[in-house]
């Protein structure tokens, strides 16, 4: 498998990829780290429309 990422790559044109590679499988990205043993919260979780620049640019907001 082979995934190329740039700022205009898309999340959901990395889970397409992913999921062409891995059809079992659901990969999902979220803007925080979450704890030992712990889930992602639903609010931190990236949407597949959102770019990958746009979620660096947020990132710098913190």
């Amino acid at each position: 498998m082979h995934i190329e990422i740039n700022d205009n790559t898309g999340f959901k044109e990395i889970q397409e990829v992913f999921s062409d590679f891995y059809s079992f499988l659901l990969i999902e990205f979220f803007t925080k780290t979450h704890g030992k043993y712990k889930s992602s919260m639903d609010i931190d979780l990236v949407l597949p429309d959102t770019s990958v620049g746009d979620v660096k640019k947020a990132m710098f907001l913190y």
